[in-house]
């Protein structure tokens, strides 16, 4: 008898199967086999993105429900085609007001709210929740992409220059003064790359695709499926939840390698996208468990921080490792410190503490399971 079983609030478990040859023993001779299922659980057939409950296993027949106000969605809720086009509308004209100050005055803050604007931009118009949200793809918005990256670029310098002339005070004088040359040439490319994006910006290629995705936004929405804002943010969760960087989370002991790194940082991808979509349905006037957005967010710095390092390592690779013992010594100490707080996150879901685990019982609830 084989499945995967995910722990829910206040004592529950969801029991998996992945099809019904799998679970038939149990079905078949309930005294020998349900001494080996956790005393309350659910009995389900397939994954947890996509799965069919089967049966409740235990005396008490409520599911787990840790907070009143977090009752199933509603099936009344705003069309899923509607709240991405209101959305994609508002970020719209937040990026036409972003261009003009990056245009202006490309400060750091002010290239991270363009970068920010556009990947929650990105995030809408990504092919799964057009899918889900039954809408055509604009072709216009496929422009974002490369707007996206050279963003990306400027704001990554921004980030670890800010970050090196922080770890100036802590070092040596020789130390300090091949750090600010690295900074100096850090700035420099910088200058570089906000050209770069100042002149994509500037095109009027892009002020057209702009406005023709705006129009897009406009459009009157057609017939909308039944409701998939559950299933459309369910398909995320399963996403990270399933990832292989969850479980490397839970049981590595030592700090990842550099391919277990890759893992982590393709999970806080799919952990920024489930941020981003639950933002969404949280504007359009679903209730999401208090705390969400923050514990995602955390747990996003966290992974972040450590792939932070991993890029600054790789640019003193080789001499610069010698050259700088004090900082490679404190990069160690934050490294081991993200890689802490990350787990004790990561443990305590599993435990059934945070707003994660209450989410994914709102997800159980919504699906009928």
């Amino acid at each position: 008898m084989y499945y995967n079983a995910h722990r829910l609030p206040e004592g529950w478990w969801l029991c998996l199967f992945p099809d019904r040859e799998s679970l038939q023993p149990l079905l078949d001779e309930p005294q020998r086999w349900r001494p080996m299922l956790p005393p309350a659980c659910l009995l389900g057939l397939g994954t947890l993105a996509d799965w069919t409950l089967v049966e409740t296993l235990s005396q008490v027949t409520e599911l787990p429900r840790t907070r009143r106000e977090e009752a199933p969605m509603s099936a009344d809720l705003p069309a899923l085609d509607a709240v991405v086009r209101a959305q994609v509308d508002r970020l719209l004209v937040q990026l036409r007001q972003q261009r003009r100050q990056v245009l202006r005055d490309a400060d750091c803050e002010t290239i991270h709210d363009l970068r920010v604007c556009l990947r929650r931009l990105r995030s809408l118009l990504d092919t799964s929740t057009l899918a889900a949200a039954g809408l055509t793809d604009p072709r216009s918005g496929r422009s974002l992409v490369g707007l996206a990256r050279r963003a990306g670029r400027v704001r990554d310098l921004d980030v670890q220059i800010e970050a090196w002339t922080a770890e100036l005070p802590g070092l040596t004088e020789g130390e300090a003064r091949r750090l600010r040359r690295r900074v100096r040439a850090l700035r420099q490319r910088r200058r570089q790359q906000l050209r770069r994006l100042q002149h994509r910006l500037d095109q009027p290629r892009l002020r057209r695709q702009l406005h023709s995705l705006r129009i897009w936004s406009h459009e009157a929405p057609g017939a909308s499926l039944a409701n998939p804002a559950p299933g459309w943010l369910q398909s995320s969760l399963a996403q990270v939840l399933e990832h292989p960087a969850h479980g490397l989370a839970l049981t590595l002991a030592t700090l990842p390698d550099p391919e277990q790194l890759e893992w982590l940082h393709d999970w806080r991808k799919r952990i920024k996208r489930l941020r981003y979509r639950a933002e969404t349905l949280a504007q359009a006037g679903v209730s999401l468990p208090e705390g969400l957005m923050a514990e995602l967010k955390q747990l996003q710095d966290d992974l972040g921080g450590l792939q932070d390092i991993r890029v600054w390592r790789a640019a003193l690779a080789g001499k610069g490792d010698r050259r700088f013992p004090r900082l490679q010594q404190s990069w160690c100490d934050r490294e081991r410190q993200h890689w802490q707080d990350l787990q004790i996150r990561v443990r305590d879901w599993s435990n059934g503490v945070g707003a994660l685990p209450r989410l994914q019982a709102l997800m159980l609830r919504s699906a009928g399971g």
